[in-house]
């Protein structure tokens, strides 16, 4: 009897050494998934993202991990005098992402520097306020002026009706001002025309509001330094 409990002792020993070692090993393992930095992924609440930031640095956020950003393809597109291609480590690049198996036009966009109308004489805006003076009041437009991550955001949503019902689709913007960056994300929930139902069976015809949570949760996540 004496011989099986001084044989029982460094079993138990190895056993407790083996809990130890896995526990350590799964600790290691979900902190891996919760990486902070540009192109590691993030898991919270069983979704993955991806955290990306602009060209130049200034501006952070993240992304679901099944969503692609097709490559920025730059067009000189304007009249007048021939543009070269900005420095993108100067300016910020415009950024788009795609829901994977999605209809073309399903995309939320990045752009940066947004002008005004006529009344501003189509330049930058500088400030919210500037925005905000500037904005569109009638049925279809309804803003906002919020803070996200400490930057002042002007958030519209229009939601157009066309004469007769035509045409109509619904919009969503923020966009966000701080230390000089102002960026401005869009997504489109919806659109319709009766013409395309006809010309073109609807092919640019399409519903997107599955993806207006995964727009709201890129928006909350914008950081901008």
């Amino acid at each position: 009897m004496k011989n099986q409990r001084g044989f029982a002792a460094p079993i138990v020993a190895l056993l407790i050494l083996i809990l130890v070692i896995a526990a350590g090993f799964v600790f290691t393992q979900r902190n891996s998934d919760n990486v902070d930095e540009a192109g590691q992924t993030t898991v919270e609440n069983n979704i993955t993202t991806v955290n990306a930031t602009d060209s130049t640095g200034a501006l952070s956020y993240s992304y679901p991990s099944s969503w692609t950003i097709p490559e920025y393809v730059w067009d000189d597109c304007c009249s007048g005098p021939p543009k070269a291609e900005p420095d993108w480590k100067e300016v910020s690049q415009p950024i788009t992402l795609k829901p994977a198996n999605e209809h073309e036009n399903v995309k939320v966009s990045f752009t940066f520097n947004p002008t005004g109308t006529e009344a501003t004489s189509y330049e930058p805006f500088k400030s919210i306020d500037e925005m905000w003076a500037d904005r569109t009041i009638d049925q279809f437009n309804i803003h906002e002026r919020i803070s996200i991550n400490g930057a002042d955001v002007l958030h519209t949503v229009t939601d157009f009706v066309g004469p007769a019902e035509v045409e109509a689709y619904k919009d969503h913007y923020y966009t966000f001002f701080k230390n000089g960056t102002v960026a401005t994300v869009y997504f489109r929930e919806h659109y319709r025309h009766n013409w395309n139902n006809e010309g073109t069976n609807g092919q640019t015809n399409y519903k997107a509001s599955e993806h207006l949570d995964d727009f709201e949760a890129i928006v909350k996540s914008i950081e901008i330094a």
